[in-house]
């Protein structure tokens, strides 16, 4: 990744830089066939004016940012190849004895690079890799909008090979074009039609474009066939236009010609895919199409839950059935909201007219229509073409509902029960357990249901209560001591599940009174609902207090951020102290460590609010 800043001046005596970037990419091909590709990024400094040092107080310094483990430690000069000595700088303090690794910002200091680069003097880095498969191939975010003059990519790849380019922008003030260079080299150049503005020296420039390069084979004929009767290079299978130009495999075929509906046929393309095709971690570096040879199967060329929720994807898409990729994050411990690094896991997403149904086709046993109880209630970034879509695995139906009644002493709790309801198909999933396993089996997949939305309840000594219903009603043991915050008077507040803000706690509990709580299990209050192109979205949760105040926090989601506005309602007469006191309890008991999802800041009140 990139910066492309350029800092004008505003009379005659000041300094006015700007630098033109230009990247030279190549690919080839080693005698193995495997694919390296070759990055050369010169960046070229242009003095236009004298420059005077006292006036370089605001704009001697512009901030870099590169994720390639800081290659500025290996700059090089084109006068005599000596060092050009541009000292490079943390953002956050003085020079590192040692470069950090990647995605840190760094400074460079103009004020000391002045007095080594003259006119016409540019740095470079080169990086080489080897590339197993597209997935790899480099992407580049270009930012500082206002303060771009021109960038340039030159491109040169083997003939086998096709390149497209996608320009993703929401800054329309430029011209984007390709051109044919020499030896087979495409030029892919952004003009800005506008002059450009001065840079703004606080480093908050507006994001412009993320430029990526799409490779394909150039002839499909080139792709080794093996047993299983289709393959197809991992390159061209996007995100969103997933192609698969051979046969299916003849038993799979006949199966999915004696589907009767689309559920059925989805079904059994993901056990297929689950099942025929191997699982390649992302620890070991291959993310995506392995190296394979001729005699190799599909099982070898695709890996990781990406290849394989593409390649299932196109397979949907000869039946003419919308599949769509989605991110996940299959890990509680640090789910924070719904930003794009928040997903950790990609799976398939169909929608049946009513309801979104989830599939995963890798070993994580998530079936269309059946719900997973791992990822049940989990946000999923849903990668609808032009409209990305946040939703919830399993609809609110069929959420479990869990009522936990509590009778608090000083200091501790001295009982505390719990009425598990289960309903729909984690009902059956619970009767399976029952009927064909131990009851232990059952108490262990409840508390780990239980444990995975609301880590703060643990849940003891299950039993079914009553197993003729259409829901499976259990009772248990809750240790719920965690659950409680102690008040500054003694006294207890519930503390909100690290998963969930539902619960519908109406006061706190004193010496020997009981709350009783009840509310389902999934994310109530969608919070930091951040992933680019997103609609904004909004919802709100108001805490009752018998006394008459009120606590209102509504969440206000724009493209890429998230912010929170909390209000605290008092009635006319109200001792103001005491409430207070309470919302601060309830703010402190938010704002605790085991809380990953809101932060909430002192308490700001008028006469009214």
């Amino acid at each position: 990744m990139l910066c492309l800043p350029a800092v004008r001046a505003e009379t005659a005596d000041r300094l006015e830089v700007s630098i033109a970037n230009r990247i030279e990419l190549s690919v080839s091909r080693d005698r193995q066939g495997e694919l390296f590709w070759h990055e050369t990024r010169r960046q070229d400094l242009r003095i236009h004016t004298r420059a005077v040092i006292r006036d370089l107080a605001e704009a001697r310094r512009f901030f870099i940012f590169d994720d390639e483990n800081a290659p500025f430690d290996k700059v090089r000069g084109n006068r005599n190849g000596r060092s050009l000595g541009v000292p490079v700088l943390k953002m956050t303090g003085p020079r590192p004895d040692a470069f950090m690794g990647s995605w840190t910002w760094y400074v460079l200091d103009w004020e000391q690079a002045l007095k080594n680069f003259r006119p016409g003097d540019f740095f470079r880095t080169d990086t080489e890799r080897s590339c197993r498969d597209f997935s790899q191939f480099p992407s580049y975010l270009v930012d500082g909008a206002d303060s771009l003059e021109a960038f340039e990519l030159r491109l040169t790849v083997p003939e086998d090979l096709n390149a497209s380019f996608e320009w993703n922008s929401s800054w329309r003030d430029v011209r984007t074009s390709i051109e044919k260079g020499s030896d087979g080299e495409q030029i892919f150049r952004v003009t800005p039609l506008r002059t450009p503005e001065p840079l703004a020296l606080h480093g908050d420039n507006d994001l412009l474009a993320r430029l990526v390069i799409h490779l394909s084979l150039a002839d499909s004929s080139l792709v080794p066939e093996g047993p299983v009767g289709f393959t197809r290079w991992y390159g061209n299978l996007t995100t969103l236009e997933p192609r698969l130009d051979q046969p299916f495999p003849p038993d799979l075929s006949t199966e999915l010609e004696s589907a009767e509906t689309d559920r059925a046929r989805l079904l059994m393309m993901t056990r297929w895919v689950a099942r025929n095709i191997r699982y390649v971690s992302d620890t070991r570096e291959m993310r995506g199409l392995v190296s394979a040879s001729p005699d190799e199967t599909l099982t070898s060329r695709f890996g990781d839950c990406k290849a394989k929720s593409t390649l299932l994807c196109a397979m949907a898409d000869r039946y003419s059935i919308p599949l769509h990729m989605a991110l996940v994050n299959t890990d509680d411990r640090h789910m924070q909201g719904c930003r794009a690094g928040d997903f950790n896991h990609m799976i398939v997403a169909w929608h049946n007219g009513n309801d979104w149904e989830f599939g995963d086709p890798t070993d994580r046993g998530l079936d269309f229509g059946v719900p997973n109880p791992d990822l049940h209630a989990h946000p999923v970034l849903v990668l609808q073409p032009d409209n990305p879509t946040i939703v919830y695995i399993d609809a609110e139906a069929e959420l479990p509902q869990l009522e936990l009644s509590l009778v608090a002493r000083r200091d501790s709790l001295a009982r505390s029960e719990a009425r598990l309801i289960l309903r729909g198909s984690l009902a059956s999933r619970g009767r399976e357990y029952a009927r064909d396993r131990k009851d232990l089996d059952l108490s262990n997949w409840l508390a780990t249901l239980v444990g995975g939305y609301c880590p703060s309840v643990a849940l003891r000594d299950i039993r079914i209560e009553d197993d003729r219903s259409p829901d499976l009603i259990c009772v248990a043991r809750a240790d719920m001591g965690s659950m409680l915050v102690k008040g500054r008077r003694g006294d207890y507040l519930p503390r909100f599940p690290l998963t969930g803000f539902s619960l519908k706690a109406k006061d706190r509990i004193g010496d020997g009174e009981a709350l009783h709580l009840s509310y389902p299990l999934h994310l109530k209050l969608q919070l930091a609902l951040a992933a680019p192109g997103l609609t904004p979205a909004a919802d709100s949760l108001d805490l009752g207090d018998p006394r008459g105040a009120s606590y209102t926090a509504r969440v206000i989601c724009a493209e890429d951020t998230a912010r929170m506005e909390c209000h605290l309602r008092l009635r006319a007469g109200t001792q103001e102290g005491q409430d207070r006191v309470w919302v601060e309890d309830l703010i402190r008991a938010m704002n605790d460590e085991r809380n990953n999802y809101f932060r909430l800041s002192s308490l700001d009140s008028d006469s009214q609010e």
